[in-house]
């Protein structure tokens, strides 16, 4: 699986689907969307881990029932 996902991934993003819920989202190269989660956003705590001038790293703990 990690090779796939190195020669595949051609991105991943975070994106509110509604004012209640986030989700995951991995594009493959070929352009296919794959939504790996949705979850209630009072579900997940974030945490900044580092910020530089042009990255920010932010770690996410994802709790609560599917």
């Amino acid at each position: 699986m990690k090779n796939w996902l190195n020669k595949n991934l051609s991105g991943l993003s975070i994106y509110m689907v509604n004012e209640h819920q986030l989700g995951l989202l991995v594009t493959v190269r070929n352009g296919i969307k794959v939504v790996l989660l949705r979850k209630n956003v009072a579900d997940i705590q974030t945490k900044v881990i580092a910020v530089s001038q042009d990255t920010v790293e932010i770690y996410l703990k994802i709790t609560g029932d599917e």
